[in-house]
């Protein structure tokens, strides 16, 4: 099932079957642009890495994969069979910025720096706010944040662009 928004495709819905022994709830996965998913997939593993969905074409889509870092983080690469969207300004209903809590923000910032040839920097000077910056094309697209002690497991969290944060979260409320 896609999801759209002002007539752009920006997510999708993926069911499991019932029964399935590792669902542990929703969540969304990030999908990051390669050049070339089977080789992506075996960077993963080389890396420590796993293979969760193998490279997979879909029609009129590209082919997609799923993997967990070595921190055991879920994240997707896509090569698109339309190419990469030009970069414009985000709008109300679309995914704004991405956020990867883990263990070793050094160490994943290097991982994906290969993945995906993203730029690093790092921002923020006291520990509890530094972000290690991934971009392209000098154009930040994510950050890489210490996970809290507390914190069970690594995880992408996305964030969507809305008119109205305080509206948005009584509507999520309702």
């Amino acid at each position: 099932t896609l999801i759209e928004n002002r007539g752009r495709n920006i997510g999708g819905l993926h069911f499991r079957p019932r029964g399935d022994a590792q669902a542990r709830g929703s969540r969304w996965i990030s999908l990051m642009s390669v050049a070339d998913p089977a080789q992506a997939a075996r960077y993963v593993e080389a890396r420590g890495g796993k293979v969760v969905v193998a490279p997979t074409s879909f029609a009129g889509r590209g082919m997609h994969a799923l993997f967990r870092d070595d921190g055991g983080a879920l994240f997707g690469v896509l090569k698109s069979d339309s190419g990469d969207p030009p970069d414009r300004p985000v709008t109300a209903g679309e995914f704004l910025w991405v956020d990867l809590f883990t263990r070793d923000p050094a160490k994943a910032a290097e991982f994906y720096r290969g993945l995906a040839a993203f730029e690093v920097s790092v921002r923020g000077t006291a520990p509890e706010m530094v972000r290690v910056v991934l971009a392209t094309g000098g154009i930040a697209r994510a950050s890489l944040i210490a996970l809290p002690k507390e914190a069970a497991e690594s995880g992408w969290l996305p964030f969507v662009q809305v008119d109205d944060v305080a509206a948005t979260v009584r509507q999520a409320a309702a």
